[in-house]
């Protein structure tokens, strides 16, 4: 019976824990999702994700690739070219894990 009744605490406390986490507001003030949601909507943009430390700016044109955006202003534009013609910077800024923002 003991055995029971610690199971049975053990799984009120994960419906607890489950309710507090999924309870807690997702979109936070971020202030990367916050610079990338400028850009949903603009003019040949086709996706905006925010990223580690940026926001990544994805065109619709062939080949425009991407433009990058710090916080600061600063920028990196990174054409779609083969991976041998591209920068290392670039070649850097791609495996960002990043998130869909629009």
């Amino acid at each position: 019976m003991n055995k029971n009744l610690l199971y049975g605490f053990i799984l009120i406390l994960i419906f607890i824990a489950a309710f507090v986490y999924l309870s807690m507001p997702k979109d936070a003030s971020n202030p990367i999702a916050d610079l990338a949601k400028k850009y949903c909507g603009a003019r040949d943009v086709s996706a905006v994700y925010a990223c580690k430390d940026m926001a990544q700016i994805l065109y619709a044109p062939l080949g425009a690739g991407s433009t990058y955006i710090k916080p600061d202003g600063t920028s990196v534009n990174c054409p779609l070219v083969s991976p041998d013609s591209q920068t290392p910077q670039c070649l850097e800024l791609y495996k960002l894990k990043c998130d869909k923002v629009c």
